[in-house]
């Protein structure tokens, strides 16, 4: 799946978005949730499709998704490194400089959804909209994987796979 911009999947996803935010179910806005900071951070799901959101809210995912993708768009990096998790964490103040410069994020999409088979993680395709700051404030939309995972104690963690973040060579 790809998100042209013309293509009528894409408009489609606009639209149940755009239904899902009236709802009050798909939107991160004003006022924030579960303690998340203010944000106009749409997370979108596939058209006709809400298989994904519901696997996550029944596995206690949304809430950390939702969290942390809100107080990503917020650009609050202090408390977005709160909500990660790494075997070779970096510290907060190279996290928050590094972060500086990201561009701005105005939507998320959940391409896709895959569980370990124990439960304990998961990995996320995301088609990301983002504005370029560098081109005129372009809208562009990159694709990544998100990994998530649940340690045997507490709820979801967003699990850092940045190599300049983490020290990949």
């Amino acid at each position: 799946m790809t998100l042209d911009m013309f293509s009528s999947s894409y408009r489609l996803s606009l639209a149940a978005a755009a239904l899902a935010m009236l709802a009050g179910c798909a939107s991160l806005t004003e006022g924030g949730l579960n303690g998340a900071p203010a944000s106009k951070v749409a997370i979108e799901y596939p058209a006709g499709s809400s298989a994904e959101r519901q696997a996550m809210a029944q596995a206690a995912l949304l809430p950390a998704f939702e969290r942390y993708w809100a107080t990503h768009a917020a650009r609050d990096w202090k408390r977005l490194y709160t909500l990660e998790t790494a075997d070779r964490m970096p510290g907060e103040d190279f996290y928050v400089a590094y972060h500086a410069r990201a561009w701005p994020l105005l939507s998320v999409q959940v391409v896709d959804l895959q569980w370990q088979e124990d439960g304990s993680q998961a990995v996320l395709t995301l088609g990301m909209r983002l504005r370029n700051p560098d081109k005129k404030g372009r809208e562009e939309v990159v694709y990544r994987k998100d990994r998530w995972v649940r340690p045997t104690q507490g709820g979801w963690v967003h699990q850092v796979t940045d190599p300049m973040l983490i020290g990949v060579h």
